[in-house]
């Protein structure tokens, strides 16, 4: 599979324009120094330095190679706190996002040695149980749910009391 797509859209290097202005606290951007942030906003792994996904992790396009739809996909730091599935979700959701779908883990694998996205998952490289894992959204029956264990991508399904890291997926 090819090396996901990282260029950012009209809408999105708009969005950065406009929260850069606002960041400059009234000072303006020369036209180069927009163009540097724009593309250090947008390469895969960087943290948006402002605008609606301020503080998030973007982590390119979500292509339909992988099963998605061909938009941007970003991803909240960790969770203050493991969490057990049932919490998982609920923060997620109060987060704007939800937690990442299988799919999303497949993809997000391809991403993992980007940036502050390598930073996020090195945290917790073995000191949940299971090791490593963070959750993922689908479950299988009330007692079990997926997760993913980033060293290697492994998906797996383990109880759902089990507190492992959390993050949150916004498009």
């Amino acid at each position: 599979m090819s090396e996901p797509q990282e260029e950012p859209t009209p809408e999105q290097i708009e969005d950065i324009k406009h929260g850069l202005e606002d960041m400059a606290d009234g000072r303006r951007f020369t036209s180069d120094e927009m163009q540097q942030q724009i593309k250090a906003a947008h390469e895969i792994g960087a943290v948006a330095p402002a605008g609606d996904h301020k503080g998030e992790i973007y982590c390119g396009i979500w292509t339909k190679e992988y099963g998605g739809d061909n938009e941007p996909i970003w991803v909240s730091q960790f969770a203050p706190t493991l969490m057990n599935h049932f919490d998982a979700a609920s923060w997620a959701n109060s987060q704007g996002g939800a937690l990442p779908t299988r799919k999303q883990g497949e993809y997000l694998e391809t991403i993992k040695n980007k940036g502050a996205f390598k930073d996020l998952f090195n945290q917790y490289s073995a000191v949940t149980i299971p090791a490593g894992c963070f959750w993922l959204a689908e479950s299988d029956n009330s007692r079990v749910a997926w997760c993913q264990r980033p060293i290697d991508g492994l998906q797996g399904s383990f109880r759902r009391e089990y507190e492992l890291p959390v993050f949150a997926v916004r498009r």
